[in-house]
């Protein structure tokens, strides 16, 4: 079953590419992101996602989407870290919900709510994040935070949290570049061939004056934009779930 796991983390890290596409200096410290967290099958990340309390974490639900009870016991969720290998308090996780509407294929509601084995303390570089609300809107050309831990094209090992500063892109233009995809209200747009999530960044934050307005859903494939899903449009489920 391990190697079930394995797999499926592979599988994940291959389909957003080789690693946050950003440039040295854009290296950040951990306190400036205190909500980001590795995910991580037996050391290795095969996604990013936010702490939006003590005990829950939001993410990409094409990370949990081969997930089964079995193989949770192997999921560590590393919090506090710049070098999520090296640092950061790992706790294992109890369960795990999947919005009950969510289409991989459609790219709808993907979402997953990921329940923690013990609560996390909240220190300068735990914290949980910021969320908008249900009407929340976004303009394109909006400059936001893409964040994730990038990684090498020839090391399956998580490196260093980055950042990234872009400008959401209109519908319109995005939609030019995902001839098979629609990009339809839940979705945001941006990066671009210099500045982009990639592999291990599947859930990867999106952040807007230090809300969390979305994260990563699907990699772009010809370096143009990549999919995030919006925050308000799960905003009521993330409440009934979590109280949050």
């Amino acid at each position: 079953m391990v190697n079930k796991l394995s797999f499926v983390a592979l599988f994940i890290a291959f389909s957003f590419g080789n690693g946050l596409v950003i440039p040295e200096e854009s290296l950040v410290p951990v306190e400036h992101f205190p909500f980001i967290v590795s995910i991580q099958e037996n050391g290795q990340q095969f996604c990013t996602g936010s702490l939006i309390s003590s005990r829950y974490v939001l993410t990409s639900a094409s990370c949990f989407d081969f997930i089964d009870t079995y193989d949770m016991q192997f999921i560590r969720v590393i919090a506090g870290a710049n070098r999520p290998n090296e640092e950061g308090l790992p706790r294992k996780i109890v369960g795990y919900s999947i919005h009950p509407k969510h289409s991989n294929t459609k790219v709808t509601y993907d979402a997953v709510l990921i329940e923690l084995i013990g609560d996390y303390a909240f220190t300068d570089k735990i914290y949980p994040a910021s969320l908008v609300g249900e009407t929340f809107e976004i303009s394109p050309g909006a400059r936001v935070n893409i964040t994730g831990y990038s990684l090498n094209q020839d090391d399956s090992a998580p490196k260093i949290l980055r950042n990234a500063v872009v400008e959401i892109i209109e519908t319109k233009a995005c939609q030019e570049s995902w001839a098979k995809q629609t990009i339809h209200d839940q979705l945001l747009c941006a990066g671009n061939s210099e500045e982009n999530i990639g592999s291990g960044d599947g859930g990867a934050p999106m952040t807007n004056q230090g809300d969390l307005v979305g994260y990563a859903s699907v990699q772009s494939e010809n370096g143009g934009p990549s999919l995030f899903t919006k925050i308000s449009s799960i905003r009521p489920w993330i409440k009934e779930i979590t109280g949050v």
